[in-house]
Order: C-alpha cells, then structure tokens, then sequence
C-alpha cells in the first residue's frame, strides 16, 4: 500500500487535486510508511514549480513539508 500512495502523491497531476486529499493522502502515507515517507516527502518538497500551475506545485510543496515537520515532532 505503501508503494501505491507514494506513487500517487509524486505524480504531477496530484498537485491538481484539493487540499483536503492532499492532506488525506499525506497523513494516509506517513502512517503507513512511517519514516520511509520521509524521501518521498522530501522529494515534492524540492519540486521545481513551472510557469504554469506555480500555485498548485507550491501548494503541494508546503503541504509535504508541513507532513515533514509532524513525521519530526513525532520521532522526538
């Protein structure tokens, strides 16, 4: 399960879908990967915007890195 909800949130066209299933699919992922969500995370995080749907892909990008700190605040 892991391995499908990692290959959904990196696709480009997830960057498309409503902060509500972003945020369901992050928080689906780091319960069910734990720390290896970590890379997959980090990865959108450095996503390089486009001239086109910069706002979805910079949304997308605080939206991973937020799922980052709580994974953090978790392992303290």
């Amino acid at each position: 399960a892991f391995e499908e909800l990692a290959e959904l949130v990196s696709r480009p066209e997830f960057a498309q879908r409503d902060e509500q299933e972003q945020h369901l699919a992050f928080d689906a992922l780091t319960e069910i990967g734990g720390l290896r969500s970590v890379r997959v995370l980090t990865e959108i995080t450095e996503r390089r915007a486009g001239f086109f749907k910069r706002k979805q892909i910079e949304q997308l990008k605080q939206n991973a890195y937020n799922w980052l700190m709580q994974l953090k605040r978790k392992k303290r």
